[in-house]
């Protein structure tokens, strides 16, 4: 159903529909990506697949009026993913959270621009701390009865090795790791139909299971992992 991020990470899902959902909207179960082989130049092409256009087109007849929540939206992937899912949304209401006050303005003018039926709320919020998660999961249950969906891609790159937050965990693996678990589970209670999480895909490295919060690793490793 909302598969234009996928364009932008290096993942091939497929899958077959199942008969009631195929009668709601052609295709909607399955996650498509069209991968080609690397250039020389060492950049990935992607294109959209028909599927993938067809299914966003039905999102606004066949699913009107959906809530959902983008987490990490002021910028780069998240950012292009909100606003398709507006362009292609009936009426959507939008929570949207990132720490840029002034980028939140810019986009509510630009989502307006892009469907004016939607209503569209940015939550300023540095959710690398979980504290915070839980008072934006706090502020949208006091909201809403229902969200239909969250889009989580917080993120930052960093070759500075273990930084530590307040709460004394490690600021990278808060804000990639545990700041999405958290939002996923305190948001429970509104019965969220779908969760896309967007993160540098094959690019995963093994697990290291004596050191699961990286106290131990260094910025070279870091690099490699």
């Amino acid at each position: 159903m909302f598969r234009n991020a996928l364009h932008a990470i290096s993942t091939i899902t497929t899958c077959q529909p199942t008969a009631s959902v195929r009668e709601r909207s052609p295709d909607f179960s399955c996650l498509h990506s069209f991968n080609l082989p690397r250039p020389t130049s060492g950049k990935q092409i992607w294109f959209p697949s028909p599927p993938i256009l067809l299914s966003n087109a039905l999102i606004s007849t066949t699913f009107p009026s959906l809530t959902a929540l983008f987490v990490g939206a002021t910028s780069g992937i998240g950012e292009s993913t909100l606003k398709r899912f507006v362009k292609n949304a009936d009426t959507p209401t939008i929570y949207f959270v990132g720490r840029s006050e002034k980028a939140g303005e810019r986009i509510v003018r630009e989502l307006e621009g892009l469907n004016a039926g939607g209503r569209y709320e940015f939550i300023q919020a540095d959710v690398g701390l979980l504290g915070v998660v839980d008072g934006v999961c706090e502020k949208i249950k006091s909201k809403e009865k229902k969200l239909d969906l969250i889009v989580l891609s917080p993120g930052y790159l960093t070759f500075a090795g273990r930084q530590e937050t307040k709460e004394g965990l490690d600021a990278l693996l808060s804000l990639r790791y545990y700041a999405r678990l958290r939002f996923i589970q305190k948001l429970l209670p509104l019965h969220p139909n779908r969760v896309l999480s967007i993160l540098a895909a094959t690019n995963e490295g093994s697990l290291i299971e004596d050191d699961l919060s990286r106290p131990q690793l260094q910025p070279r490793k870091l690099r490699e992992s």
